[in-house]
């Protein structure tokens, strides 16, 4: 039985009987998931507290407490050139890596980068690189009715990086600011 969202779990194992006249160990082994909520922060500690509970008797213990670790991913971007007349190209290239805090894998990362008007995207100049690997379904793609480039990552891990790189044709007016963000668990 579960209680409380997950905050509780009762085994009934029933009579357990033993035959012979030593002691005897029970052991139950469970996995648990951390879930990526508010509450938990990085650098938290949770406990697990056990109370086993028979006739004739009552015993609580802890497991060891597990600390969050969360992962600190930074977000380059660079555009190149910064001034263009109308009509001309821009490349847009954006860095993702673990910041020098960083103690964890970056899991299910997303990259959006939604192209303002006064841009155009251009589809065939998409390039990704570095050292992690993208995800291959869905591929990276671009979404014209909300004119959002998406790329996907199932794991940045601690040594890896990506390298993302576009084009974009100036439309006008100015000013046109372009923005990216990175989202992971």
């Amino acid at each position: 039985m579960i209680e409380n969202s997950g905050g509780l779990i009762t085994f009934d194992f029933g009579t357990i009987t033993s035959t012979s006249a030593s002691a005897q160990v029970v052991r139950v082994r469970y996995s648990l998931i951390v879930l990526d909520i508010l509450a938990n922060q990085d650098g938290d500690s949770l406990v697990n507290n056990v109370i086993w509970t028979w006739l004739g008797g009552t015993r609580s213990t802890n497991a060891p407490p597990v600390q969050i670790v969360e992962p600190q991913l930074e977000i380059d971007k660079d555009a190149s050139p910064t001034s263009v007349a109308i009509g001309e190209t821009v490349t847009f290239t954006i860095d993702l890596s673990h910041d020098a805090v960083s103690s964890a894998d970056a899991f299910d990362v997303v990259l959006t980068d939604q192209i303002p008007t006064g841009l155009t995207y251009l589809p065939a100049s998409l390039t990704i690189g570095g050292s992690a690997t993208v995800n291959p379904e869905p591929p990276p793609y671009y979404d014209p009715a909300t004119n959002t480039l998406t790329i996907t990552w199932d794991v940045i891990r601690l040594d890896e990086t990506a390298i993302v790189s576009f084009q974009a044709t100036y439309l006008g007016p100015p000013p046109v600011v372009n923005t990216s963000n990175a989202e992971w668990t």
